[in-house]
C-alpha cells in the first residue's frame, strides 16, 4: 500500500514567512506606505498652533520693572488646494497597493518554495 504524501510542515512554513529578510523588508515598506497615506490625508484636516512667550526686564538705575506675557492661537483650515492634496492621497494609496501586491507575491513565492522543498524531502 502506497503512503500518501504529507502536507507541508506548518512549522517550516511559519518560520519561513516569519524570518525571511526580504519579506520582513517588504512588510516594513508596506507600513511606511500606510503611514504615507495617513500623512497625506492629514493635510486635509484643520490645524491649530499655540505660540507663547514670556519676558521680564528689570533696570536697576531707575527702579523700573517690566513683565510681559503673550500667547497666540492660530488655526488654519484648508479650503482649496487645486486638487494637489487629493492627488497626493491617491498617489500614496497607489504606492500602498503596489507594496501590498509585492508582499503577497513574495509570500506566494515562499510558500511555493517551501512546498517544493518539502516534497523533495519526502521524495528522497
Amino acid at each position: 500500500m502506497e503512503e500518501t504524501p504529507q502536507a507541508v510542515s506548518p512549522d517550516a512554513l511559519a518560520l519561513a514567512l516569519l524570518n525571511n529578510p526580504d519579506l520582513v523588508a517588504l512588510r516594513l515598506s508596506e507600513q511606511v506606505a500606510q503611514e504615507s497615506v495617513t500623512s497625506a490625508r492629514a493635510q486635509l484636516r484643520p490645524s491649530v498652533s499655540i505660540v507663547g512667550s514670556a519676558g521680564y526686564q528689570e533696570t536697576f538705575d531707575e527702579n523700573f520693572r517690566d513683565t510681559s506675557v503673550s500667547a497666540m492661537l492660530q488655526a488654519s483650515i484648508p479650503l482649496y488646494q487645486g486638487g494637489a492634496t487629493t492627488s497626493l492621497i491617491r498617489e500614496a494609496q497607489s504606492k500602498l497597493q503596489q507594496s501590498r501586491l509585492r508582499t503577497h507575491a513574495l509570500e506566494r513565492q515562499i510558500r511555493a518554495e517551501i512546498a517544493r522543498s518539502w516534497f523533495t524531502v519526502l521524495a528522497t
